[in-house]
């Protein structure tokens, strides 16, 4: 057979759409190769990044703590002996047991260690006049968090600035701030 016959045959073969493919994939590029192109590259950004690795890492590497000085809102004085009281979440159930417990030394100081990452709750009070509650306290692996914490008066004196007295009506009031 000559070689003729075998194109014949092969086109006779393929079908229509593989014909039309073939048509369709040639394709011409031409371009003006005598046009002058310029290309400025200058860069304008600078990427630095520090990683620092400890291959041996420790227990100390992972322990959180949570560190701070107690002091009076009102006088603005540093307050000693105050108890401190921290809950694991972002509220209150005293009936549930605190996860560190301390009290502030001569200086106003405190610390609470060994405390796993998450959102704490922070009860300072130094009798039944002054207290405060901190909300939303986030520790992170191996942190140390410091908090100034400022005890103020209890509400019984702020209704007395507010001048709201105790009603029927606006007992819910009351009763929210105690």
């Amino acid at each position: 057979m000559k070689l003729k016959d075998l194109n014949e045959k092969e086109k006779i073969l393929k079908t229509k759409e593989q014909r039309i493919q073939d048509q369709s994939s040639t394709q011409q590029n031409t371009q003006d190769l005598d046009q002058e192109q310029h290309v400025e590259a200058n860069p304008s950004q600078l990427n630095f990044q520090n990683v620092q690795v400890n291959p041996y890492p420790t227990a100390d590497d992972f322990v959180s703590k949570i560190t701070g000085i107690t002091y009076s809102e009102d006088k603005k004085e540093i307050l000693s002996n105050v108890n401190i009281l921290l809950y694991f979440g972002t509220h209150i159930d005293f009936s549930d047991y605190p996860v560190g417990k301390t009290q502030s030394d001569e200086s106003g100081n405190f610390i609470i260690e060994d405390l796993p990452p998450g959102y704490y709750t922070l009860y300072a009070y130094l009798d039944e006049n002054l207290k405060e509650t901190l909300y939303n306290i986030k520790i992170m692996f191996g942190q140390t968090y410091f908090q100034s914490v400022f005890l103020r008066e209890t509400v019984h004196k702020e209704m007395i600035k507010e001048r709201v007295i105790p009603t029927p009506l606006n007992t819910n009031y009351f009763h929210s701030k105690l």
